[in-house]
């Protein structure tokens, strides 16, 4: 395997003496290059570590607004129409996924979530903390399930919550959601395709 894509190509010539190479200028400017792109890493993850608490705390806000409406007898699955059913799995007291009805589903997620968000081995304060190695899978995995809220919000609740005038709070945080997701590459695209004709609405009336 050649050497990591960030790192700066090596002279050939500075490989000769072997450990003695140590010194050279070769050397020194990868163990600097090496420092500055872990610091540009924790940058990076503190820009990421704020929004996920913010997303969090809009779709708990939507959640909240579905009570009475989507129960166990309304939603017996977690599903976005009727070709996207989610099952529940936590890798901790559920490893095997599982059925459920959409509120004890989203009930679950949000309850995993927000015990990720208050853990400071998993999402540290400050610029010098170290992060877990698997921080941004972590992120991910957050913002693939929270997607999914909204998928069944969009797909099963969409004209009741309009009929509720909220609509354009609704449209506005999944807006938002999926502009820093894509930008940071937190969701595969793929898991996009219940909510193609929403995003594809949202897109003709943001040029039109």
């Amino acid at each position: 395997m050649g050497p990591a894509p960030w790192m700066p190509p090596t002279n050939p010539r500075s490989q000769a003496g072997g450990a003695n190479n140590s010194g050279c200028p070769e050397m020194v400017f990868q163990m600097m290059f090496f420092r500055w792109h872990t610091h540009e890493i924790r940058v990076l993850y503190l820009w990421i570590l704020q929004p996920p608490i913010d997303f969090f705390n809009q779709l708990n806000l939507i959640y909240g607004s579905l009570v009475g409406i989507c129960t166990a007898s309304t939603c017996a699955t977690m599903s976005a129409g009727k070709r996207h059913e989610y099952r529940w799995a936590d890798d901790v007291s559920t490893a095997k996924p599982v059925r459920l009805s959409a509120p004890e589903y989203m009930d679950r997620l949000l309850s995993w979530v927000q015990s990720l968000l208050a853990s400071d081995t998993i999402f540290p304060i400050g610029l010098e903390t170290e992060y877990p190695p698997d921080f941004f899978d972590i992120v991910c995995r957050i913002f693939r399930r929270l997607l999914r809220i909204y998928a069944h919000v969009y797909r099963d609740h969409l004209e009741l919550l309009t009929g509720l005038n909220e609509r354009c709070h609704l449209d506005a945080c999944l807006g938002h959601f999926l502009l820093f997701a894509i930008e940071f590459r937190l969701i595969d695209t793929r898991e996009l395709s219940p909510l193609v004709k929403v995003i594809r609405s949202m897109a003709a009336n943001s040029t039109s």
